[in-house]
C-alpha cells in the first residue's frame, strides 16, 4: 500500500511532489522513459515558467473567483523566488514571459527530479497507467508493470495535446470513469486553416487585430504577431485564439462548426511589408475576413481546451464525488494563453492542492 501515488511525471506532478510534507511517501507513475517531456519542449526547450502578466483576463474558466484565491496565494512572484532560493537563474523577456537564463529547459526538470526524491518521492518510469478502481477507500491502479494500490491518487496526467511528448487521454477517463463531468475536446494554442488560399504568405509575418465571429458576432479579440502559412494563419494571435474557440464551442455545448466562424484581420498598411498590403488590397487600416476551415489537429496543439469543473473539487481540488482523488493542471478547466500561462496553472494548482492536501 501506497501513501500518494501520482500518475504523471510532468509539471505537475513533479511541482506537487517537491511541496508535499516530505513525511508521505509518495510514488509517480510515468508512462514513458523520459520525466517532464513538455516541459522540456516549453518555447524551443527554454521552458517558458511563467509570465508577469498572470492574471485571470489570460484564462479561460467556469469560474472566477476560484482563479482570484489560486493566483493571489501562489504565482510568478512565488515562482521567482522559488528559483532565487534554488539558484535557478530567469530573464524576464520584453513580452513579460519568464525563462530559464541557461535557456536550457533540462536543467530545471533535473532539479524537480533530485528535489523530489530528496522529498520522500520515487518515480517509476514505463508505468502505463491502463485504468483505477476503487473498493471502499482503496485505489487500485492497473498498470503495464503491475497494480499499485493508496488511499490518496492524484491525477496529473495533462490533457490529450502533445501525443509526441506521451500525452495521453488517461486522465480523462479515468475522471469519466469516476462520474465527473467531461466536456469535448478541442486542440488549442495551434494554427487555423483557413478556406481562403494564403499560401502565397507562407512565412511572413506582420502585426494584427484578430476579431473571431460566431455568425457575425463578435466573440473574442487578440492584437499582436501573426503568421501565415501554407493552410492559413498562425503565431501567438491565433494560438490564443484557438483557445477561445475551443472555450467557445464548451460554453455553448456545440460541436466543431468550424464553418460558423470567421476571422476579423485589420492589417495597417504602413506597418506591415508591400507583399502583405498587395494581397489583402490594403489601402487604410480594414478589417479582411477570412473563413475558418478547420483546427490544426492537436499533434500540433500545445493544450487541449477542455477540463473537470472546478465546482466539481473542492478548494484543494479534491474531488467531491471521490474522495481521496485529486486533480491538477491541464486536467482542470483553466486554460491559459501563450507566453507561460499554462505552466503556471500547473505549478500553482499542484502548489495549492500539495500545502493542503488531508
Amino acid at each position: 500500500m501506497e501513501d500518494l501515488i501520482i500518475i504523471g511525471a510532468g509539471a505537475s506532478g513533479l511541482f506537487f511532489s517537491i511541496n508535499t510534507p516530505s513525511h508521505i511517501k509518495k510514488t509517480i507513475l510515468e508512462k514513458s522513459d523520459k520525466i517532464g517531456s513538455k516541459v522540456l519542449m516549453s518555447w524551443g526547450e527554454r521552458c517558458n515558467l511563467s509570465n508577469t502578466n498572470i492574471s485571470i483576463d489570460n484564462y479561460f474558466w467556469s469560474n472566477t473567483q476560484a482563479l482570484h484565491s489560486l493566483f493571489n496565494t501562489f504565482s510568478y512572484p512565488e515562482i521567482l523566488d522559488f528559483c532565487e532560493a534554488n539558484h535557478i537563474q530567469t530573464t524576464t523577456e520584453p513580452n513579460w514571459r519568464i525563462l530559464l537564463k541557461s535557456g536550457k529547459s533540462k536543467e530545471l526538470v533535473d532539479f524537480l527530479i533530485k528535489q523530489a526524491h530528496t522529498n520522500n518521492t520515487q518515480i517509476l518510469t514505463n508505468h502505463e497507467v491502463l485504468s483505477v478502481s476503487k473498493a471502499g477507500e482503496i485505489f487500485t491502479i492497473h498498470t503495464s508493470n503491475g497494480e499499485f494500490q493508496t488511499k490518496k491518487l492524484v491525477l496529473a496526467t495533462g490533457g490529450k495535446s502533445y501525443p509526441q511528448a506521451g500525452a495521453t487521454d488517461i486522465g480523462r477517463q479515468i475522471a469519466s470513469a469516476f462520474g465527473h463531468t467531461i466536456s469535448p475536446i478541442h486542440p488549442g494554442l495551434c494554427g487555423l486553416e483557413t478556406k481562403e488560399n494564403l499560401s502565397s504568405l507562407t512565412g511572413n509575418s506582420c502585426s494584427a487585430t484578430i476579431n473571431l465571429y460566431h455568425n457575425n458576432k463578435l466573440i473574442h479579440q487578440e492584437k499582436g504577431p501573426l503568421l501565415f502559412t501554407h493552410r492559413g494563419v498562425s503565431g501567438p494571435t491565433i494560438f490564443n485564439t484557438t483557445v477561445a474557440l475551443g472555450n467557445y464551442l464548451n460554453q455553448k455545448k456545440s460541436n466543431n462548426e468550424y464553418s460558423q466562424f470567421t476571422l476579423g484581420i485589420t492589417i495597417d498598411k504602413n506597418t506591415t511589408i508591400k507583399k502583405i498590403a498587395d494581397f489583402f488590397h490594403l489601402s487604410t487600416v480594414s478589417e479582411n475576413i477570412l473563413h475558418i476551415h478547420d483546427i490544426r489537429p492537436r499533434t500540433e496543439a500545445k493544450v487541449t481546451v477542455w477540463g473537470i469543473p472546478l465546482n466539481e473539487l473542492k478548494p484543494n481540488f479534491e474531488s467531491k464525488k471521490i474522495p481521496g482523488l485529486y486533480i491538477l493542471g491541464e486536467l482542470l478547466d483553466i486554460t491559459g494563453k501563450t507566453g507561460g500561462f499554462n505552466l503556471q496553472r500547473c505549478r500553482t494548482s499542484a502548489r495549492h492542492c500539495a500545502q493542503n492536501i488531508t
